[in-house]
């Protein structure tokens, strides 16, 4: 207990860390800190709505955000070719580009990030089509659907592997917070 001598204040600090295992789950999920004073004194106190104060603050989390555009190669089966590439519609036989683009737009890095990738069914994986791929992200092979990631693509650059089922990135350093110019 504190004692306080008439019209005199006080004042302290307390630090706390939101835990990693929190229940906040979201950018901009926040936490409610609420004190209240208590009283003992025998007089009667003149104010009543002065006793409790509350402060918020906002959480900062990572949120990766993937976004995955893609077209058909044309007629020339040739990508960098654009005139002829169609964004719907690909030939049997026919090659497919596929642009990822991932991008933390939260406050906080981002750690120990995966992002997986399905090949669809009656599509082989190109092998050394992944150009381009993330900073700081290994790439592995899976050809049993995901259950394990061992699988190295056979065949040289061009051909296709069929028993590629997925791919992955798997981020060795943290993706970077979105930083605004505004």
């Amino acid at each position: 207990d504190v004692c306080l001598p008439e019209n005199s204040q006080a004042s302290f600090d307390v630090y706390a860390t939101i835990t990693t295992d929190s229940t906040i789950k979201s950018e901009g999920d926040f936490v409610i800190n609420t004190a209240t004073i208590g009283e003992d004194s025998t007089a009667v106190e003149n104010l009543l709505d002065n006793n409790t104060d509350t402060s918020t603050v906002y959480i900062h989390q990572p949120d990766v955000k993937v976004e995955k555009t893609g077209f058909a190669c044309g007629d020339d089966d040739y990508c960098p070719n654009t005139a002829d590439n169609d964004p719907q519609w690909v030939d049997l036989g026919g090659s497919r580009n596929n642009k990822k683009e991932n991008q933390n737009i939260g406050n906080l890095a981002a750690d120990n990030v995966v992002i997986t990738e399905n090949i669809p069914g009656d599509t082989c994986f190109l092998v050394g089509s992944i150009v381009n791929a993330p900073l700081g992200a290994d790439i592995e092979y899976s050809d049993d659907y995901g259950a394990t990631w061992t699988y190295t693509p056979v065949g040289a650059t061009g051909d296709s592997d069929c028993n590629v089922t997925n791919f992955r990135f798997v981020f060795t350093t943290p993706i970077a917070a979105y930083i605004s110019s505004v």
